[in-house]
């Protein structure tokens, strides 16, 4: 859970320097010359958006759904553009009236989780301005993400024997979090990377085990939960 986030974070730090994959709503286009578009804020933090994003289709499989306010643009003043891990709504349009023109512009970029297939978005903007975009999203690299009870986005840990077996297939290196023994947060050093990284660690009940629980974020707060039945 925390490499997670740690690469969250430095994702979402780097979004506006990543060389963009521009695409047209009805196709690909390109937008110019690269431009540094800063992640807007947004109440309760630039991730809390993620919680709302996930449908599951009638197929079963889940997807990828974001929507956007741009009452007021047509199709052809919006232009949707991605890179490694953004996604970028850009609409402009300008009018003249006499000697003055008038130009409104909306821009937004969200953060874009990998396991979305960027490649795939397909989007429509409603009567009412909402411009909705969907992507279908990998089941493999999306397997740790279930809903609550709310139908809120959560993390479904996994345990240690089940991860390493994991990574020992698939012949990578094993990246096994080590229990310090402090409860709650603490500022570590990463041994690969050198940088600092935050280690959080939780007391459980012994009868829970890693399909029992579920990890999220809700707003600023991360909330860890246990159902046993």
């Amino acid at each position: 859970m925390e490499r997670e986030m740690e690469v969250m974070r430095r994702q979402m730090v780097s979004m506006s320097n990543v060389d963009s994959k521009h695409q047209q709503l009805c196709g690909v286009g390109d937008r110019g010359p690269k431009e540094d578009v800063s992640v807007p804020y947004i109440s309760g933090g630039p991730l809390d958006y993620l919680k709302d994003v996930y449908e599951v289709d009638e197929s079963g499989q889940i997807r990828f759904i974001v929507r956007f306010d741009v009452v007021g643009y047509g199709p052809e003043d919006i232009e949707v553009s991605t890179s490694s891990h953004g996604l970028t709504v850009h609409a402009k349009k300008s009018s003249q009236k006499e000697t003055e023109t008038n130009t409104q512009e909306y821009i937004r970029t969200i953060y874009l989780p990998s396991s979305i297939d960027k490649n795939h978005f397909v989007g429509h903007l409603s009567e009412d301005g909402v411009l909705i975009l969907e992507a279908p999203v990998n089941s493999e690299a999306h397997k740790s993400i279930a809903f609550n009870g709310d139908s809120q986005l959560v993390v479904k840990p996994h345990c240690d024997q089940e991860s390493s077996l994991s990574r020992d297939a698939r012949n990578v290196t094993s990246m096994t979090i080590q229990l310090t023994g402090n409860c709650g947060p603490t500022v570590l050093q990463d041994d690969v990377t050198g940088k600092r990284k935050v280690h959080v660690e939780v007391p459980i009940e012994p009868e829970f085990t890693a399909d029992d629980l579920c990890v999220r974020m809700d707003t600023n707060c991360m909330i860890v939960s246990g159902k046993k039945q």
